[in-house]
């Protein structure tokens, strides 16, 4: 109870000290159930709620403001895949040509950096998903993939070889963190309220709703 009263003194939010409470909860279980201890003095601990908000999102023109202010940049044709699959960072970073087939992407797999390398790893949610595109964003895909082809025989045997859709120009893993300080500085530059890899994947769900899709089919 002092370490959270502490924590809340130096004005940490409550989300993060909930995480916190979580994690030390999850070692003193561990401490009960080697019989280290009797009890688990984290169970009567009192955790301020976390506030539920409202998922921001960007409408239609947004969106394509969004885009169009990324394109001719490193991202712009991360962000136009994003927007049209309402893909996660990491499954976009982690994709591969090979997950493209016949106008369908498979969506099987994450990229993550951790201790200084960079892994890959199944979704989130542990499972593949099918997303059909569109002609639109094939075709931006098919002229980036031309333009990966000219960086690949610049690279000759230094090209990394891993098949990625998203990738640095000697084929190797893009930095995550990166790509998301990009676009935001994308989205603030378009003079939108949200931006971010994480506000397309939210305006991509509302935007399938608004269009009149069922709810099941977007989750």
């Amino acid at each position: 109870e002092d370490l959270y009263a502490t924590l809340r003194g130096a004005k940490l939010a409550p989300k993060t000290i909930r995480n916190i409470h979580g994690c030390l909860h999850s070692a003193l279980e561990a401490a009960v159930r080697l019989k280290l201890l009797p009890a688990n003095p984290a169970d009567a601990c009192q955790i301020e709620p976390v506030e539920q908000r409202e998922a921001a999102s960007l409408d239609f023109d947004e969106t394509r403001a969004f885009m169009a202010a990324a394109d001719h940049t490193w991202v712009g044709v991360l962000v136009r895949l994003a927007a049209a699959t309402g893909a996660r960072r990491g499954e976009l970073l982690a994709l591969k040509w090979g997950d493209l087939e016949k106008g369908v992407l498979i969506i099987r797999r994450a990229l993550v950096y951790t201790k200084g390398q960079f892994i890959e790893k199944t979704t989130k949610t542990r499972r593949w998903r099918r997303v059909a595109l569109g002609g639109d964003i094939l075709a931006v895909l098919e002229m980036h993939r031309e333009q990966q082809a000219l960086l690949k025989a610049d690279c000759g045997e230094d090209w990394a070889g891993l098949d990625l859709i998203f990738c640095k120009p000697d084929g190797s893993y893009m930095s995550p963190g990166s790509v998301s300080r990009a676009c935001v500085r994308i989205g603030k530059q378009a003079g939108l309220k949200s931006s971010g890899l994480q506000i397309l994947r939210h305006s991509h769900g509302s935007q399938l709703l608004a269009s009149g899709m069922a709810l099941p089919a977007v989750s």
